[in-house]
């Protein structure tokens, strides 16, 4: 039997994780990270170059997601605007693979996160944590293994170049108010954004990924089990 692109191949449950209620579940349908070469974002606090992943949610109905929860069209279609998708079954993932977590929803059915996200209920309200540090770790691991190339210098040109177009638009709106402090301010965070972006160099991967193997999951056949 092929492997199913999306499903972990041993679903990580919360079972200690108190059951979220159905209308904050609603929307964390089971998912896919996907990458497009033109996302890359500045992260100001280590300063470096970092992918920005998307989501390719099972959502039936929407994103080419069929009714039955099929997603090979989906998939085919994100590849056809230029996205790759990353299997959770990826074994160049290493200890990333399965990378989503199945939550217990009030009504019996299950919702999907991922693993740097947890949930919190007290008083009647959900609480959200986010592990930043782990998140921009497995984003670093990502090019590391191979599985996404490190940014062009074309891209950092051009996201480089976009910063610039927004210091410029600071400095105008300070010269023709030069007394606003928070303007004032604005300015040198973006100069310095832009500055930062311009020493920084991108983090190398390695290429082909080859301690981790190459074995993608397919796309046969796929349903969703959304909440």
């Amino acid at each position: 039997m092929p492997a199913i692109l999306g499903q972990p191949t041993q679903p990580i449950t919360q079972t200690r994780a108190a059951a979220l209620p159905r209308k904050k579940a609603r929307q964390l349908h089971q998912f896919l990270y996907m990458y497009h070469p033109k996302k890359w974002f500045f992260d100001e606090e280590t300063s470096e170059w970092l992918p920005r992943l998307s989501k390719l949610r099972f959502d039936a109905g929407a994103n080419n997601v069929l009714e039955n929860g099929n997603i090979t069209l989906a998939v085919a279609g994100a590849a056809q605007n230029g996205w790759q998708v990353i299997s959770a079954g990826d074994d160049r993932l290493g200890p990333y693979q399965d990378y989503l977590r199945v939550m217990p929803v009030d009504n019996g059915r299950k919702a999907y996160t991922d693993r740097w996200t947890t949930y919190s209920i007290e008083g009647g309200l959900v609480f959200e944590d986010f592990d930043n540090d782990g998140y921009r770790e497995f984003l670093r691991h990502l090019v590391r293994s191979g599985i996404i190339g490190s940014i062009s210098p074309n891209m950092r040109s051009f996201h480089a170049k976009r910063q610039a177009k927004r210091l410029q638009r600071a400095e105008v709106a300070h010269a023709s108010n030069p007394s606003n402090g928070m303007l004032k301010l604005r300015v040198e965070a973006e100069r310095g954004r832009y500055a930062a972006m311009q020493e920084a160099k991108p983090k190398k991967g390695k290429g082909k990924g080859k301690k981790y193997g190459t074995r993608v999951a397919s796309v046969d056949t796929v349903g969703a089990n959304d909440a």
